[in-house]
């Protein structure tokens, strides 16, 4: 290249630079630039949203003395492709109905220990957002006693595929509220003192729900208008119910379930398991049951794990007495084919052989099995030597006196791994 062109080039370069750059702006004193794309900012001396380096896509303020966000409040972020928004532990109290009209790329807001925002403040300025891209919305801890009945009502034309609603006061849950949400896959409701919830209405998309430490008394009807031909949620895959005031579980409390895959129940009060109360659950494979009872444990009635399709069974922490007044040793498991994990940690099991026997003998495909601290002080014999498939097996914290030579015990187990 001649001088005089190369001139010319350089010349040219510089003036584009110039005429089309883009201003470089620094990390704020009170943020901090944790990557190329994440920006932190905290501190109660920061009172709005400061100018943000370029190429921020994530945003989170937090602890700030923030009170309002005005309809210009997030101007210092148009210029970015903001993909994620977190407010958490400020003082909101107003966002204007139309702050976040041009986040036009957002996929997540979080809304969390916002204490001062009322919920219909909110509800609008969500309403007039874009909702294109928008996939995650996190409510939590906000203090809420309600949600209105509207909600999401402008959210007719959405992809929002998670809704976390978590540690609020709503005593009655309306599920018809999320109807607008046609895509919703996972809904999180967990510890929001739920003692009574209504799932007519509910998206029939969903495949989590999550009910955990909420005050249910009771299963809730998963039928559509208490029609059992019906489900409400009939893609449902995760239910999670633990940590609930239920004391009892009826024989129906889990029709128009035909896809749920696990179940949790860990943590409830009832005293008695049922018969076959699981057998309409056609795809169920894994289901816990740890630390339930009122205050203990009583009953396990014949059948209560009738399932062909349970996989994982946990029963831990329940301090049941496996006598014969309690359960029968030959029906508790013969409806469970196809198990392959069983836990029984901390329960009382019976040093009976044939006892024993009876109630593993039908699990010959388990291939785990955790008896820990299980009041064991013997080891039976010909058990163990069916379970064919079995790898790893567990006996912590028993009182074994002895086995011998344990060629009754363990003889031909070549399937059992040292761990």
């Amino acid at each position: 290249m001649r001088s005089k062109d190369l001139a010319i080039w350089l010349w040219l370069k510089f003036y584009l630079m110039l005429e089309y750059r883009t201003d470089i702006v620094d990390c704020a004193n009170d943020c901090q630039c944790l990557s190329k794309h994440v920006v932190i900012c905290s501190g109660r001396d920061l009172n709005n949203i400061p100018r943000m380096p370029n190429g921020t896509q994530v945003v989170v303020i937090n602890g700030t003395n923030l009170s309002h966000i005005r309809e210009n409040g997030l101007v210092n972020l148009t210029d970015h492709v903001i993909k994620k928004i977190e407010f958490e532990n400020n003082l909101i109290s107003y966002i204007h109905p139309n702050a976040f009209n041009k986040m036009v790329y957002l996929k997540s807001l979080y809304i969390r220990y916002e204490t001062r925002l009322n919920v219909n403040i909110l509800k609008v300025a969500i309403g007039n957002m874009p909702k294109t891209h928008l996939k995650f919305l996190n409510f939590r801890s906000n203090e809420w006693t309600s949600f209105p009945q509207d909600m999401f009502t402008q959210f007719q034309k959405n992809s929002l595929k998670t809704l976390w609603m978590e540690g609020n006061t709503i005593y009655s849950m309306n599920c018809s509220i999320f109807a607008p949400l046609k895509n919703l896959k996972k809904l999180y409701l967990p510890g929001n003192s739920i003692s009574r919830i209504y799932v007519n209405g509910i998206p029939k998309t969903i495949m989590d729900i999550y009910l955990n430490n909420n005050l249910l008394h009771r299963v809730p009807n998963w039928c559509e208008d208490h029609h059992i031909l019906s489900s409400a949620l009939p893609d449902l895959r995760v239910l999670e119910l633990s940590s609930n005031s239920i004391t009892d579980i009826g024989k129906n409390a889990f029709l128009c379930l035909p896809r749920v895959e696990v179940l949790n129940l860990d943590g409830i009060n009832i005293g008695k398991i049922r018969s076959n109360i699981f057998a309409s659950m056609k795809m169920l494979k894994t289901l816990t049951l740890s630390n339930i009872g009122s205050p203990l444990l009583k009953k396990i009635e014949d059948y209560a794990f009738n399932s062909s399709s349970l996989i994982s069974l946990s029963m831990e922490h329940t301090n049941f007495h496996f006598n014969k007044d309690r359960f029968n040793p030959q029906t508790i498991f013969a409806s469970s084919p196809n198990l392959e994990y069983l836990s029984l940690t901390n329960n009382y099991l019976s040093n009976d052989e044939t006892i024993f026997w009876k109630m593993f003998s039908p699990l010959v495909k388990l291939k785990k099995l955790i008896l820990s601290s299980a009041s064991l002080s013997i080891l039976p014999r010909y058990v163990f030597t069916n379970l064919n498939n079995l790898r790893e097996l567990s006996l912590a914290a028993n009182k074994i006196r002895s086995w011998g030579d344990g060629t009754v015990i363990f003889q031909n187990m070549t399937s059992l791994k040292k761990t």
